[in-house]
């Protein structure tokens, strides 16, 4: 099956000779929920903006739905729903509703259908008692949670979200990993940046690093480190390993298969997917992608 997104090679530098990705690749299927990974400053943001048009790359390519963004930025538009910085994305005077409207209509979408669309957003996201409250007076984490219904409008087989979770109290948080999860199940795609996948992780079946970010072990739930104890999945990790590589202390732990950049290793269903990419990058691996498969009973 061809990757719903597809990006190859991909260097992206800013005036002035300031590289912020370097040969980015990386295949993402209709149904994934990908987290990208990385310290501030790493690209994440530029490879979301590359990835439906709003950048394009110095060299390499990027494609949606097979379609190339040098010259098919508006049809990928339609095809990808786009929730970046909230707080600059919307009318200030206007209401919710009269936000959201707008945004409709330039998917035209109008009329009852738009009505009943824009309602079931607003529920989706929690926002339905702020329907007349004007933009400016929202709070940050609702402003977000806005962004997110507007990304939803027509239901779109790409959402991209940046930070998602910033600025959200626990019920925010609760709404995105529902919506989130709901996609997933629905065969839809996610894609988002994130400092921290603690509260998402079980809807994340791919991650992807940019850079080099904080690194601590992960432990099993039960805390023994014993992972014959729990019921286990195998994630496999693609990436180059350093000089100073060392994978005993986590073949030690859990069975891992290495096969040049591919690595194969079964961890417990409840270890967080960024504790496992943290964990090889402790070790001395530099991990491109990781992918998880279904869980071994």
């Amino acid at each position: 099956m061809k990757p719903i997104i597809e990006i190859r090679h991909v260097d992206i530098v800013f005036p002035g000779g300031i590289a912020v990705l370097r040969d980015v690749s990386l295949d993402i299927r209709a149904g994934d929920c990908v987290a990208v990974l990385g310290k501030n400053g790493s690209g994440k943001t530029t490879l979301l903006r590359a990835i439906y048009g709003n950048i394009l790359p110095t060299s390499g390519h990027v494609r949606v739905a097979g379609l190339g963004t040098q010259k098919n930025r508006g049809r990928i538009a339609d095809l990808i729903g786009v929730s970046l910085y909230p707080e600059r994305s919307f009318y200030y005077r206007l209401s919710v509703d009269q936000n959201l409207r707008y945004f409709q209509s330039l998917r035209a979408r109008c009329g009852r259908t738009a009505t009943a669309e824009r309602a079931a957003l607003l529920e989706q996201v929690g926002l339905e008692s702020k329907a007349d409250t004007r933009f400016m007076e929202l709070s940050l984490g609702q402003r977000k949670r806005l962004g997110l219904a507007r990304a939803m409008i027509t239901e779109p087989a790409v959402i991209i979200l940046d930070e998602p979770f910033a600025n959200l109290d626990d019920e925010g948080t609760a709404v995105v990993v529902d919506l989130v999860q709901r996609r997933r199940t629905d065969g839809l795609t996610t894609v988002f940046t994130t400092h921290e996948m603690a509260d998402v992780h079980s809807a994340v079946n791919v991650v992807a690093t940019l850079g080099a970010g904080r690194v601590t072990l992960g432990t099993t739930a039960d805390g023994n480190g014993d992972p014959e104890r729990k019921p286990t999945r195998t994630l496999t990790v693609i990436g180059s390993r350093k000089l100073n590589c060392d994978l005993t202390p986590v073949s030690s732990r859990f069975p891992t298969t290495v096969d040049g950049k591919r690595i194969e290793i079964d961890i417990p269903v409840d270890l967080p997917l960024s504790s496992a990419v943290e964990m090889f990058e402790a070790a001395g691996v530099a991990v491109e992608q990781a992918f998880d498969t279904p869980w071994l009973r």
